[in-house]
């Protein structure tokens, strides 16, 4: 058989699959239940289209912590290694449980967990220290979730996850759950790949739609913090709300030694750029079988009102491929964007006339032609391994393309290599 030939069989075959691949994908859309939204149901009658003023008055944003973490959707807190990030995440959790004020900010009580990856040990001293400092048992509404094991390239780990905070929570609770660290999280994962990173954000997606509440991976800085969170940029497109922990202030002055400064520098659906100052404050916790004392802290905010003028660093921006990803991911979570469900239940996007102008407006890589960015766009974001596609019908561009995200290990139609 001449290569001709050869070439010819190939992309055959490879029509063959696509065309498989899109038959399964529509059968399981018909089979969907229909989406309903978060806050409350959308008439029937209820026009798709709204002008003007008739925009306005179509519902607030919902907070767990007013002003700071929403009440569902993706956050993270992030900072150096020692700045005090656990111990800050522990008074935060001791807040949503208790429903009381945190640093000022009205808080609704909430189930509160935190997936315990690493330093076990070192957490439970923790929140030993915070009854010592307080006077009182850490609230019940708080669990510690020990030796999670989870890992973002493992399916059963995350269902276990989410099944244990599901048992765990009464219904219609928006539950709040950190993940203590990201880094462990992502296990074989590549943080800085945009794959690696893409991956992760998709099971951190996918959490947070099943429990109904609010994810807060915790995070480190690189080397250079003023760079922001450790990895690929994708991460920071895909949250709702960041907030930095450090033990210096923005002008680059080292602050007191046992004095950390707390930033909300990106808000999503609020005013960012607050925060406030506050000591970790040594606690003695008992002494060991050698008659040394051991320690801890708690993390006490500094009664000074909010903190000295802050900054906001300068981030560097997402490039065209970082800002289309990132497009991509926030329409394809939306819930009312599900048009279908790829195997393994995974959304999936698909492409009309306008998305592809909304796609091409969004990687802003310099064309005129917003639709024939959109389409170049998505081609470049295949080449690179980033997303996959399939047409429902027709061949090349004369068929609707739908859209997913690579499975970290899929079979459809023929066993595909881990990414």
């Amino acid at each position: 058989m001449n290569s001709n030939a050869t070439n010819e069989e190939n992309i055959k075959n490879d029509r063959d699959l696509a065309r498989a691949m899109a038959q399964v994908l529509i059968e399981r859309a018909k089979a969907m239940p229909e989406a309903v939204e978060e806050e409350e149901a959308v008439p029937e009658n209820a026009p798709r289209i709204v002008f003007g003023h008739d925009i306005v008055g179509r519902g607030r944003v919902s907070w767990t912590i007013k002003g700071v973490v929403p009440k569902r959707g993706i956050g993270a807190i992030y900072g150096p290694s020692g700045s005090g990030k656990t111990f800050f995440v522990i008074s935060m959790m001791a807040a949503i449980a208790e429903g009381e004020e945190w640093y000022g900010h009205r808080v609704k009580k909430a189930p509160v967990f935190l997936a315990a990856l690493e330093g076990v040990v070192g957490i439970s001293q923790r929140v030993e220290a915070w009854e010592v400092h307080t006077g009182r048992h850490f609230p019940d509404a708080a669990g510690v979730i020990m030796n999670s094991g989870l890992d973002f390239g493992s399916k059963k780990s995350v269902d276990k996850l989410v099944d244990d905070i599901l048992s765990n929570t009464e219904k219609g609770s928006t539950p709040v759950l950190f993940i203590d660290t990201l880094a462990q999280a992502c296990g074989g994962l590549d943080e800085n790949s945009p794959e690696g990173m893409g991956a992760a954000i998709k099971v951190i997606q996918d959490i947070q739609r099943r429990i109904d509440g609010v994810v807060i991976p915790i995070h480190h800085t690189g080397k250079d913090t003023s760079k922001g969170l450790r990895g690929h940029s994708s991460l920071k497109g895909a949250l709702d709300f960041s907030i930095l922990v450090n033990r210096t202030n923005d002008a680059g002055e080292e602050a007191e030694k046992d004095v950390r400064v707390w930033l909300l520098d990106k808000a999503k659906d609020g005013r960012d750029n607050i925060g406030q100052n506050f000591r970790l404050k040594g606690i003695k916790l008992d002494e060991d079988e050698d008659g040394d004392e051991i320690w801890s802290a708690v993390a006490e905010p500094i009664e000074t009102g909010e903190l000295a003028p802050q900054k906001a660093k300068e981030e560097k921006p997402l490039d065209d491929v970082g800002r289309s990803l990132a497009w991509i991911m926030e329409t394809m979570v939306k819930p009312y964007e599900f048009s279908m469900v790829a195997p393994s239940e995974h959304p999936v996007l698909r492409m009309t006339l306008d998305r592809y102008k909304e796609l091409g407006r969004a990687s802003n890589i310099g064309t005129k032609d917003a639709e024939r960015s959109g389409r170049s766009m998505v081609k470049k974001l295949a080449d690179k391994g980033l997303i996959q596609f399939a047409y429902e019908s027709g061949e090349d561009d004369n068929g609707t393309l739908v859209i997913w995200l690579p499975e970290i290990k899929a079979t459809i139609g023929r066993k595909a290599e881990q990414r």
